[in-house]
């Protein structure tokens, strides 16, 4: 279902998603940002939990970056989407938890594909 679509089939639903309120459920099951956010940095360190000393790739879609973002820098505001195929990169203590974000949402490594000059309307940044 496209946002149109739920624009008009499902209203109360769609100013639920569309309010970005952090604690706004989205009605016929939607979780709210707090409950995703919640769910991804328990996921997270369930992770580092089971995998200390290791290097890790996860593989997700833009909300749950942003969730692990917005956890490890709640002072740095995140702008922007998260591009398909774009690259972020936290980094974890085994010892103290904590998290650093080496790199979010990166994509110089499509520069020379030409992905960026085509993809959603040759815009540069969209893959």
């Amino acid at each position: 279902m496209t946002l149109q679509d739920a624009a008009t089939e499902r209203p109360e639903a769609y100013k639920a998603f569309m309010s970005h309120k952090r604690n706004q459920q989205v009605p016929g099951g939607g979780e709210s940002l707090d409950q995703l956010s919640e769910r991804c940095v328990s996921f997270l360190y369930d992770i580092v939990g089971k995998h200390k000393g290791e290097r890790v790739i996860l593989v997700s879609h833009g909300g749950t970056i942003r969730e692990l973002y917005r956890h490890v820098s709640p002072t740095k505001p995140l702008h922007g989407k998260i591009h398909n195929t774009s690259v972020s990169v936290i980094l974890v203590s085994d010892a103290t938890g904590r998290c650093i974000v080496k790199m979010c949402g990166d994509v110089s490594h499509l520069q020379e594909t030409g992905v960026l000059e085509n993809a959603f309307g040759g815009d540069k940044t969209s893959a």
